[in-house]
């Protein structure tokens, strides 16, 4: 299968930026617009695409950009998570205009593809924002779109003058006036003749995938925030041969590949660690894995050519990477 995402073995060259303008977009939503401190400014991002931000406490987040195309700046908006692990509560407790950090990328697993027909954009909460760039982009075209937005309460719409712009492209769902989240199967069936995107927390992905199971894969693109299930206790050890030193190690079950690696000092560049930037993909020579990312496709998984080594684990006793 050809790749039609575009990866990056690793953050790139990090780039000095400054936060510019901080604003408060709705209950726990900030934006943050960040501009380059360096003369040389940074690439126009693609819609889809997203940054690491590399926070002044050692925090690596990445976070999609809602402007495409726009190199003078990047902007982001910022979900405060009550159980995250500090990345976003530095950011609304610390980070504030002025101040300076670094970003890596951008990078793209989540890019819009002009197939010649019409798109469908189905967003959960503080999903809406790489679809936020999509929608800028079809709305310059002349191609025919739809922004399902879905929020649990209208306190969480954010953007909502730039969703007014788009007029009778965007219908928003708000669970707590409509009794409950929306049915996506009906929004499926009502745009069938779609490409579809998808981007929201967990129980939206699942019944995203659910409704549109009967539908060719290179229709269907979805990108999750939420991190993955970590190892548990049910896991079983396996082996994982180096390919290029010969070198064999065991992941015991309450190990990452990733750690194994660290512990054994071979460098393994990381971003989130949870499946979900991509940074730490590599090649499975052999073997099958155990994918438990958030970033490949259902049939990138059965091909089972590649993983990413933070989360994923083996369905076999061995796995020999590209290593």
């Amino acid at each position: 299968m050809t790749q039609e995402r575009t990866r990056s073995a690793n953050m790139g060259t990090l780039r000095n930026a400054r936060v510019v303008v901080v604003e408060e977009l709705a209950t726990d939503i900030r934006s943050l617009e960040l501009a380059p401190l360096d003369d040389d400014g940074w690439p126009a991002a693609e819609a889809g695409a997203h940054i690491d931000l590399v926070l002044p406490n050692g925090l690596v987040r990445q976070y999609s950009i809602i402007n495409p195309g726009e190199p003078d700046r990047y902007t982001i908006a910022v979900l405060r998570e009550s159980r995250g692990r500090g990345g976003s509560a530095y950011i609304f407790d610390e980070l504030s205009e002025g101040d300076e950090l670094r970003i890596g990328g951008p990078r793209n697993n989540f890019p819009l593809i002009d197939r010649g027909r019409p798109v469908c954009l189905i967003a959960g909460g503080i999903g809406v924002t790489p679809l936020l760039a999509m929608a800028r982009v079809l709305a310059r075209s002349n191609s025919p779109w739809r922004l399902y937005c879905c929020i649990r309460d209208r306190r969480q719409l954010a953007f909502g003058d730039l969703l007014e712009q788009f007029g009778p492209h965007v219908d928003i769902h708000v669970d707590s006036e409509e009794g409950g989240p929306p049915d996506l199967e009906d929004v499926i069936r009502s745009e069938r003749e779609s490409d579809f995107y998808c981007c929201g927390p967990a129980p939206m992905l699942d019944a995203f995938r659910k409704a549109t199971a009967s539908l060719p894969a290179d229709r269907v693109r979805l990108e999750s925030f939420d991190p993955v299930a970590e190892s548990g206790a049910n896991d079983e050890s396996f082996e994982i041969e180096l390919a290029r030193t010969g070198t064999t190690l065991v992941v015991p079950p309450d190990k990452s590949i990733m750690t194994v690696l660290e512990e054994a000092g071979v460098a393994i560049l990381y971003s989130c660690r949870n499946g979900q930037c991509g940074t730490c993909e590599t090649a499975v020579l052999e073997g099958v894995p155990d994918h438990r990312d958030s970033l490949l496709t259902e049939e990138e998984r059965k091909e089972g050519k590649t993983m990413m080594v933070c989360c994923s684990r083996a369905k076999t006793p061995k796995l020999r990477l590209d290593l």
